[in-house]
């Protein structure tokens, strides 16, 4: 692990070195509560995939034009699918989330992706510590 920061709630970021194998579904069975998993590519794009115990998965992109840019296949479930399954995983995870702001989170464009990735946590309720 290079780092890990608490935020409120009992949700942790780490960063890690590389990609364990099945690094969310441990995550989900370590804990017992809904995870996310994000892989953040040259501060340009981010890649969420979250599950919960119900096995509520939902795959997203932050930044998609850069995903297009770099060939990546589109995703497999639609904005609306996206939208009611992370409302879905929120409740599991003890939060009420607005669909719209979610909805404007997603097509945010903040000049580096971690910045549209904190906004975008501060949607589903994910906040840092103050």
């Amino acid at each position: 692990m290079l780092d890990e920061v608490e935020f409120a709630n009992n949700w942790r970021v780490a960063w890690l070195d590389g990609d364990p194998d099945n690094l969310l579904q441990q995550l989900v069975n370590a804990t017992g509560a809904p995870a996310m998993e994000v892989f953040v590519f040259d501060s340009d794009l981010a890649d969420i995939q979250a599950n919960s115990p119900a096995g509520t998965y939902w795959h997203t992109r932050l930044h998609p034009a850069v995903a297009e840019e770099f060939g990546i296949p589109p995703l497999e479930q639609t904005v609306e699918q996206i939208l009611v399954l992370i409302e879905q995983w929120s409740r599991e995870a003890g939060f009420e989330v607005d669909r719209e702001a979610v909805r404007h989170s997603l097509s945010g464009r903040e000049i580096t992706v971690e910045d549209t990735l904190l906004a975008f946590l501060r949607t589903l309720n994910i906040k840092q510590d103050q």
